[in-house]
């Protein structure tokens, strides 16, 4: 059983890309979950609670949603 992802990033070719790559060369990940703002990804992340995130560091779009501290606490 693999570990799940989640790609969280505003552009779209960056966030397909990521997605490509990691399909293409690993096999690490059971399922990749894509996000293109910031209640996207808080949604995935409560359903499906992946194991592992990409964040996009510049990204106006995903804004302070992602306290991190207090989602784990």
């Amino acid at each position: 059983m693999g570990l799940k992802l989640l790609i969280a990033d505003d552009e779209d070719t960056i966030r397909r890309g990521m997605t490509k790559y990691m399909q293409l060369h690993t096999d690490r990940f059971s399922k990749i979950y894509e996000a293109e703002n910031g209640q996207e990804a808080l949604d995935i992340l409560l359903q499906y609670q992946p194991q592992v995130m990409l964040l996009g560091r510049k990204n106006n779009k995903l804004g302070c949603i992602f306290n991190l501290d207090w989602f784990y606490h």
